[in-house]
């Protein structure tokens, strides 16, 4: 499984169990990166992503992917579940936001894909693939 993340440029995830900010064009891009695989997230991203396909909504999300799923993480504490990734999506916003979840990226993790886009609301968002090589 892979695991979806977005962060800014203090690592900062979210704040007061909210999302910091979202961009259309990045749910976009994410979209076409799944090839057809199953998205998992939370009830509380239900509404950005009410008109994708195969895209599961269930409280706990977290537990039940499967070896090629997906999970998009946005608010909740993701700490116990990164070590049983093989994979890990960052899109990084390139500002800084108020935030009191933040993400440390385990050295087991190295980069295997980066690219920049131009997303609706931001300037420039970096999508950064990363591969877990205790894999």
């Amino acid at each position: 499984m892979k695991l979806i993340i977005c962060l800014d440029d203090n690592n900062g995830m979210s704040f007061n169990k909210r999302r910091q900010t979202r961009d259309i064009k990045m749910r976009e891009h994410l979209y076409k990166k799944l090839n057809g695989n199953r998205l998992l997230i939370s009830p509380y991203s239900e509404k950005l992503y009410s008109g994708y396909e195969n895209v599961l909504v269930s409280d706990n999300y977290l537990e039940i992917a499967q070896e090629n799923d997906y999970i998009l993480s946005e608010i909740d504490d993701i700490t116990d579940i990164l070590d049983k990734c093989e994979g890990l999506i960052v899109y990084y916003w390139h500002r800084s936001y108020p935030s009191d979840f933040k993400v440390s990226i385990p050295n087991s993790f190295k980069i295997i894909n980066s690219e920049d886009f131009s997303g609706k609301s931001h300037n420039q968002i970096s999508y950064v693939e990363y591969k877990n090589e205790q894999y």
